[in-house]
This record gives structure tokens, sequence and C-alpha cells, in this order.
């Protein structure tokens, strides 16, 4: 009985030899597998320490490199501060030095005027002048080119010049188009000397426009004395372009003549 049942029972046992030697090679391979995942973990925890102080070297040095250029800018913030505060006081200065400097400017033009009614008092003093007729006869020499160097011979008693704006003379140069404060604005200059004579310019915008009083003289002579000076005075226009109106009055001679651009 027991001899035929033992070769089941030998079976039985070689097959649990087999069972227990392949669990414990199942479970030597488990193990194996969690070491080396283990090792694997400590690798990835390393490896993130590593980066972590890393991150944190770098911020600091982040930090210390602001905080740097924050006291950099703190520091040329102060310099300008200051600088600010210099031109304040610079400014200060130059308004007082305007201040008196315009003070002084009214002293000044104050006095010149005290001296020019003091100067005029003394010239009209001989208002009525005895006028000749070779005082005012004076002709041109080469070296006079216009009419003002042949008035320097003789003595201004005043000088006027006003300015206003004419809608005609901004139409004249403008057209439909004109603008008046371009257009439109003359200037008027008026010279009285002593002799009597008296000069007139307008001013326009591309023109001038000329008239000169002379008393006493003949025509003949005022035309040999001043005609060539008139005739530069055209502007744009050739001397010999130029045409020259002769007016003789009860008081005088007129003359009126001009050019344009």
């Amino acid at each position: 009985m027991i001899s035929d049942l033992y070769p089941n029972n030998m079976k039985v046992l070689l097959l649990l030899i087999t069972l227990i030697t392949t669990l414990n090679t199942f479970s030597q391979s488990k193990k194996d597998q969690i070491e080396v995942l283990n090792l694997q973990l400590d690798s990835i925890k390393q490896v993130l320490i590593l980066e972590r102080t890393s991150a944190l070297k770098n911020s600091a040095s982040k930090d210390s490199v602001i905080s740097s250029i924050n006291s950099q800018i703190e520091n040329q913030n102060d310099v300008i501060s200051n600088l600010n505060s210099e031109l304040s006081t610079v400014i200060r200065e130059l308004d007082k030095t305007e201040e008196q400097t315009r003070s002084l400017q009214k002293l000044i033009a104050l006095k010149s005027d005290s001296l020019k009614l003091l100067m005029s008092k003394k010239d009209n003093t001989d208002l009525d002048v005895e006028l000749s007729y070779s005082a005012l006869n004076k002709p041109a020499v080469a070296s006079m080119k216009e009419i003002g160097d042949w008035l320097s011979q003789f003595n201004e008693a005043s000088a006027t010049s006003v300015t206003f704006i004419d809608e005609k003379t901004a139409k004249f140069y403008g057209g439909d188009e004109a603008l008046l404060e371009v257009h439109g604005k003359v200037t008027l200059q008026n010279s009285v000397y002593k002799e009597g004579i008296i000069f007139s310019h307008r001013a326009e915008f591309e023109g001038s426009l000329y008239q000169l009083f002379i008393p006493l003289l003949k025509l003949s002579d005022v035309k040999r004395n001043i005609e060539r000076l008139c005739k530069n005075m055209g502007g744009c226009l050739q001397p010999e372009e130029m045409e020259i109106k002769y007016e003789e009055t009860d008081f005088g001679i007129k003359i009126t003549w001009g050019g344009g651009c």
C-alpha cells in the first residue's frame, strides 16, 4: 500500500520543491526590481536637490544684482536731485539778474528819452531857418547809390514809422486767396529835414513806393541831382525801366517812384 503511494508523494514533493524554488526566484526578482527602483528614486532625489540648490543660488545671485542696480538708481536719483536743487538756485539768481537788467534798461531808456528831449529843445531853438538855394542844390557825387546817400547831407529833424493792414493791397498781391497779415501789411516811414525836405517810403508785400518833396529848387536842378539815385531803387527793375514822376507845386517839387520785389 505504501509502496503504491510512494510515487505520487514523490511527485507532490517534487512539485512543492519546484514551486518553492519558483516563488523564491520570483521573490528574488521583485526585490531586485525594487532595489533598482529605489536607486533610481534616490538618483532623481539627488538631481532635484541639486537643481533646487542651483536655483536658489541663481535666485540669490539675481537678488544681489537687482539690489546692486537699485542701489545705483538711488545714488543717481540723489545726484539728479542735487543737480535740480543747484539748477533751481541758478535760475533764481538768473531771475534776479534779469530783473536787475530790466530795471537798468528802463532807467537807461528814461535817461535816453530825457536826453533826446533836451537835444530836441536845443535843436528847436532855431526853428526859423533861413534857407538858401545853394543849401539845397547839392548834386549827387559818384559814390552815392541811392536817395538816402544824398539826404545824408541834410539835417534830419524827425522820423516816424507806422504799420497797418490794407485790404486793397492784400487783394492786389494775393487775389481771392490773400492773407491779410502777409499780403496786406503796409509800413509807412516819414523823415522830415530842417531844410524843408520830406522823404516818405511805403513798404508792401513785394513792392516799395517812394515820395520826396524838395522846396525851392528848380525842376531841372532836381532831376540833375537825384534822378540817377531814384532809378537805382527799383528793386527787381533795371534803372532804365524805372519810371519817375515829377510834379511842380506851389510848395516845391514832389518826386514819386517805386519798384517791385
